[in-house]
């Protein structure tokens, strides 16, 4: 039995000893696919990482692009205001309560005077006359 034993391991030896050199192979070719399965999954993330880069980089000037867009419109909205607080303050409308025919000047003619009704604050609810000349 032993016999036996021993020639089934020497027979087993020959059979591996003879598959080894194609088992070889195959381990190499095995590891070569696996490399280059793993350089090919490599490239394609790098690929994806560009493509989001690339959309996070599109989303940010876009972003950027609305704040200045939100930034002008603001701003031009503060000078819209400023212009008409520095008209409201220029414009000085003169307090006349009975504005009458005979204050107009002598040496100006009638077409030339425009008289512009005008509505005052709730406070005085009178009608006032503006002459303009």
């Amino acid at each position: 039995m032993i016999m036996s034993g021993a020639k089934r391991m020497q027979e087993n030896d020959n059979k591996n000893n003879s598959t080894d050199g194609n088992n070889q192979v195959d381990i190499l070719l095995d590891s070569i696919n696996r490399e280059q399965k793993l350089e090919e999954e490599k490239i394609l993330n790098e690929m994806n990482n560009a493509g989001v880069l690339e959309d996070q980089l599109t989303n940010m000037q876009k972003q950027q692009r609305d704040d200045e867009e939100l930034e002008e419109m603001q701003r031009k909205e503060i000078l819209k205001k400023m212009n008409i607080e520095r008209m409201k303050n220029s414009i000085e409308i003169p307090k006349q309560e009975n504005v009458d025919s005979n204050i107009i000047p002598l040496n100006v003619s009638k077409e030339k005077v425009e008289v512009i009704k005008l509505v005052t604050k709730p406070k005085n609810k009178k009608k006032k006359k503006i002459i303009k000349l």
